[in-house]
């Protein structure tokens, strides 16, 4: 059985969060905050659009079908996700919900659960294929 998988959506809300910690690191930056935790939630979206990648490839190469290979990238990606997450909420935690960066950081846990949910649905498909 063939089953079509579409991570148009998924790439999209990767490269939205990769934007968009850009824009809080900015504003954290630019207001004296350290940038640390925000450098580690930019690797690991970095690393989470690596693995969109790895898993168009292995979805898009023949006979590839639904398998472990594909539950273990979808599981690394709501790991990284987490990450992000939880990174970018303590530190809006940290900086307060009136500094310039709030906005920004709220939308990247915005973002963040807009993928984990698009992964949630690509899992679905996945499995119904089974």
């Amino acid at each position: 059985m063939t089953t079509s998988v579409d991570t148009t959506e998924l790439a999209a809300t990767i490269a939205t969060l990769i934007e968009t910690i850009q824009v809080a690191s900015s504003a954290l930056s630019s207001s004296g905050v350290d940038g640390e935790d925000m450098q580690l939630v930019a690797e690991q979206a970095q690393r989470a659009r690596d693995t969109v990648g790895e898993l168009e490839r292995h979805l898009a190469s023949p006979g590839s079908g639904a398998g472990d290979e594909q539950s273990v990238l979808l599981h690394r990606l709501n790991n990284q996700l987490t990450g992000i997450l939880s990174l970018a909420m303590l530190q809006k935690d940290d900086v307060g919900p009136a500094h310039p960066a709030a906005p920004a950081l709220e939308r990247i846990a915005a973002a963040a659960r807009a993928a984990a949910a698009a992964i949630k649905r690509i899992s679905a498909t996945l499995k119904s294929a089974r």
